[in-house]
């Protein structure tokens, strides 16, 4: 269903959001995953969700600088740029 409405409607965020979400619960297709929060953090840069899923698969990737990176971009945003919709 998410594939289908990514097709009809590709920039839509949430949908790659949890289309990410689902493979990393899954845990067979982190690189996946992390192609779905890319595309998802395109559309919206600022959203703290997206960031923080993105570090959170980047350090299962074994990827810990770049998780660090991110959740440090996340601690220096200002107060009411966080939000965890």
């Amino acid at each position: 269903l998410l594939k289908r409405v990514l097709a009809a409607k590709p920039a839509f965020a949430p949908a790659n959001e949890l289309l990410a979400r689902v493979a990393a619960t899954k845990g067979d297709d982190l690189t996946g995953a992390l192609a779905h929060l890319e595309s998802a953090l395109a559309l919206e840069p600022q959203n703290t969700r997206y960031l923080l899923r993105k570090g959170e698969i980047l350090r299962r990737l074994a990827r810990f600088s770049e998780s660090t990176a991110i959740v440090e971009r996340v601690r220096s945003m200002p107060v009411d740029a966080v939000t965890l919709r």
